[in-house]
């Protein structure tokens, strides 16, 4: 499929034996004077040698996903639905559902005001919370001391961006547009991409 398509040159990636290659294709054709040539071919015939070389980037991928993993993602966090009566007991078992969360992947959190937190972790856990799809959401739910209504808070977080105040610029952004969506739910800010976790919708 990919010669088919092909000009004079090509590059592709793929993988074999847990190792991953980039795979460059370049067309040869012979001079008058019977030399080999890497330039440019009249289009691929029954005649035409092709060059194949493997580029072995399995330590280069190694460390860009470590470089990866490195990255910090902001994230901001906000309680909606506390009583007042309550409010005092309330926010401390849930500051401590929400400090042990945000511990468990290495990360910090810092509470803003009395029902906002901002936290930063390491992007190597992002893909495991997202696949728990933000298990605190539903966690603090279970927080009973006698409460008629349940705690419920929506979660933005920014990742990818140029900068931490890039990242940081698109938690607001998600935490606006969760709460915009009726809250009780997480929304993830990647770059341009936005996905969303719980919620009514």
């Amino acid at each position: 499929e990919i010669l088919e398509d092909m000009e004079e040159r090509s590059s592709i990636h793929s993988s074999f034996d847990g190792k991953f290659y980039r795979v460059d294709i370049r067309q040869i054709y012979m001079d008058e004077n019977e030399s080999l040539k890497l330039e440019e071919a009249q289009g691929i015939t029954e005649e035409t040698l092709l060059a194949i070389y493997l580029f072995d980037e399995t330590e280069v991928l190694s460390y860009k996903r470590e470089i990866d993993n490195q990255k910090l993602v902001a994230g901001l966090i906000y309680l909606e639905s506390v009583e007042e009566v309550r409010r005092s007991l309330l926010s401390a078992l849930i500051d401590r559902k929400i400090n042990k969360y945000i511990s468990n992947m290495d990360g910090i959190v810092k509470k803003l005001e009395k029902d906002k937190y901002l936290f930063v972790i390491k992007q190597q856990y992002t893909e495991e919370i997202q696949e728990n799809r933000f298990s605190l959401l539903e966690d603090v739910k279970t927080v009973n001391i006698g409460n008629e209504m349940a705690v419920t808070l929506s979660i933005g977080m920014g990742m990818n961006g140029t900068s931490y105040i890039t990242n940081y610029e698109y938690a607001r952004t998600a935490i606006d547009m969760a709460l915009g969506r009726g809250g009780d739910q997480a929304v993830v800010k990647d770059g341009t991409r936005i996905r969303y976790y719980g919620g009514k919708y």
